[in-house]
């Protein structure tokens, strides 16, 4: 989670410069620095009544994938103290 001031934002998420932006403005980043999703101002996903459980959503989503590299656990597997 982060916030930057308006025109590095405005940069960094390649918005028109001629074209007003819409607040607010977020971008999901996922753990490879890859920008997996952008949303603006008045678009369904940030609207009001929704806009939490959204958001909640997507990172659940993204957290959930596994890191670069990472190995899965595998129940059953693996020392056990003796």
């Amino acid at each position: 989670m982060g916030y930057n001031q308006l025109m590095p934002a405005l940069d960094f998420m390649q918005h028109p410069p001629i074209i007003g932006p819409h607040m607010p403005l977020i971008a999901f980043i996922d753990r490879q620095g890859v920008v997996r999703a952008q949303y603006e101002g008045q678009e369904p996903f940030l609207a009001q009544d929704r806009m939490a459980g959204n958001i909640r959503a997507k990172i659940v989503e993204l957290l959930e994938e596994a890191a670069p590299g990472a190995r899965k656990k595998v129940a059953g597997k693996g020392s056990r103290p003796k």
